[in-house]
C-alpha cells in the first residue's frame, strides 16, 4: 500500500510555545502554524496499546501518521483534524527511510 492511500485526511501541525507578559509575569501560549493541508491517517488508541504501553503513552488516545518531516523534531506540538485539536505527547519515527512519523496524541476537550 503506498502512503498517498495510507494517509487519508488532511492536518494542520501548530507548534506550541510560551511567552511570558511583560507587564503580569503570566504564561501566556503562542500557537505558529508549521504546516497545513499535510496528508494524514488518524486512528483511535486500542485499551490494550494504552495498557501496555510506555507510561508517557499511556494517555494518548489516538495515533496520528503522518509523512515523516525532520523540522517537528523536539517541538511540543498540536495537531488539527476535521475541527478537532489533538495534543502530541510523543513522536516516533515508523522506519521505512524515514518516511511515516507516528503521533501519539491526546484529544483536546
Amino acid at each position: 500500500m503506498s502512503l498517498k492511500k495510507l494517509l487519508n485526511k488532511t492536518c494542520q501541525i501548530n507548534q506550541i510555545t510560551y511567552t511570558q507578559n511583560a507587564s503580569s509575569g503570566e504564561q501566556q501560549t503562542v500557537s505558529t502554524i508549521l504546516e497545513t493541508a499535510l496528508p494524514c491517517r488518524l486512528r483511535t488508541r486500542t485499551v490494550s496499546e494504552r495498557k501496555y504501553s510506555l507510561p508517557v503513552y499511556a494517555l494518548a488516545t489516538h495515533s496520528i501518521y503522518i509523512a515523516a518531516k525532520s523540522t517537528l523534531y523536539g517541538k511540543k506540538l498540536s495537531v488539527l483534524i476535521d475541527g478537532n485539536t489533538y495534543d502530541v505527547l510523543g513522536l516516533i519515527n515508523m522506519g521505512g527511510d524515514d518516511r511515516l512519523f507516528c503521533l501519539y496524541a491526546e484529544r483536546r476537550a
